[in-house]
């Protein structure tokens, strides 16, 4: 019993202890909780501060934040009406450029164009005057190609001593030969003496002119007279030239230019002829001229021709 006395002593002292510790322990919990109580209403003060402290924060920002809508829209206002000036003046300056460029485009085009028609308008001339050039060559070769035939076929009737009118009447279509075709024009007609006929009938009228001369030497009587007639009749003449101003001797010489084709030449000696003598030999000598005039006369052409092709 006395152990169960001191162990419930023991135990009551415990007891004492654990009450004073549950008194302690309230006493805690009691501060505790009214230090809670303290920390609760402080919270709740800060907690109503924070609150005060975020509605004020919120309506700044909602004040920012509407603010800086208005000035956002303000300056999406203000970006519209500058996007709109630009773009109203892009649309004026494009026009303008538009404009400009269609101006200078039309007017390279007019340029092109004018250069164009010019272009087309001197080739036009241009072709124009080949043919032309081309027409009038043609026409001067024909010309020349006619002329020319006819110059040879009076070359021909020179030769032959033909006639050759309708040759010459060609020629004197032509005005810049009109100096050779009037010197052709006498013997046209008829024909000129040819070198062989005046060198085959020179003898005859030399021989007739001898004998003219001497025939005329004594006709005051009827014996002089048949003196002459017999002497004229026999009379005979130089066949080599020789020196000396008589008629035969003059003969002479004219023959052996004119075999010599010295028609010139020829004429000159029967130049110095004399009375009855130089009007025997005056046709011959017409006929002489006529071929040595018609001979200078196509030299002369020949040399027109040369000079106008």
């Amino acid at each position: 019993v006395s152990a169960i006395e001191t162990q419930i002593d023991g135990n009551v002292e415990q007891i004492g202890g654990i009450t004073q510790s549950v008194a302690g322990l309230a006493a805690k919990v009691t501060s505790g909780f009214e230090t809670v109580a303290s920390d609760q209403a402080t919270l709740a003060e800060r907690v109503s501060a924070a609150e005060a402290m975020a509605d004020r924060k919120i309506a700044e920002a909602e004040a920012r934040a509407a603010q800086s809508e208005a000035e956002a829209a303000a300056k999406i206002q203000a970006a519209l009406a500058n996007s709109q000036t630009a773009i109203s003046r892009f649309q004026d300056e494009s026009q303008a450029q538009m404009e400009a460029a269609l101006s200078a485009a039309e007017d390279r085009l007019s340029t092109t164009v004018s250069a164009a028609e010019n272009r087309v308008a001197a080739l036009t001339q241009e072709a124009e005057e080949t043919v032309e050039q081309i027409r009038v060559e043609a026409e001067t070769a024909r010309t020349a190609a006619e002329l020319g035939a006819a110059v040879e076929v009076v070359e021909a009737a020179l030769a032959s001593g033909d006639a050759y009118a309708d040759a010459l009447s060609t020629l004197q279509d032509a005005p810049e030969l009109a100096a050779a075709t009037a010197d052709l024009a006498p013997e046209a007609d008829t024909g000129a003496a040819t070198q062989a006929v005046l060198e085959a009938t020179f003898p005859e009228a030399a021989m007739g002119a001898i004998r003219s001369e001497v025939s005329q030497r004594d006709t005051d009587s009827v014996g002089g007279r048949l003196g002459s007639f017999f002497e004229a009749r026999v009379q005979t003449r130089s066949l080599s030239p020789r020196e000396g101003d008589d008629t035969d001797a003059i003969l002479s010489r004219a023959e052996a230019a004119v075999k010599a084709g010295e028609l010139a030449t020829a004429l000159e000696e029967l130049s110095a002829l004399s009375g009855p003598a130089k009007e025997v030999m005056a046709p011959w000598v017409s006929q002489a001229e006529g071929c040595l005039r018609a001979q200078k006369a196509l030299e002369l052409l020949r040399q027109s021709l040369a000079a106008n092709n």
